[in-house]
């Protein structure tokens, strides 16, 4: 079974490679969007490689990013970043142009 980290590293493994594989994203989104699913234990790094991954396979999915940009918030995971999670993460919603005013007000004032 994928732990959180596992999630995220094989989303942006197939990101990176350029590969758009529908059953992985299929199966990530579908994990994601479990209420007890795996986005309960993702770090801000997981968040980000996650959020990167989607945008850069140009996966269209508001209801996961807002989830994603919620559960950051909900945990206060911004207190735990570094500036490269931070641009992969606003580089993702500007990338398949959404914004989420909570995250980027919580990312200008860490």
């Amino acid at each position: 079974q994928f732990e959180a980290p596992d999630l995220a590293d094989t989303a942006w493994g197939y990101a990176t490679l350029g590969v758009r594989h529908e059953p992985m994203i299929e199966g990530l989104v579908a994990l994601l969007r479990e209420p007890e699913g795996p986005l309960a234990d993702f770090e801000l790094h997981d968040v980000a490689n996650t959020a990167w991954a989607l945008a850069k396979m140009k996966v269209q999915d508001a209801e996961l990013m807002e989830r994603l940009a919620e559960h950051v918030m909900a945990k206060g995971l911004l207190a735990q970043s570094s500036a490269q999670d931070i641009a992969d993460i606003l580089w993702a919603f500007a990338t398949v142009e959404l914004r989420h005013e909570d995250l980027f007000s919580g990312i200008v004032q860490r």
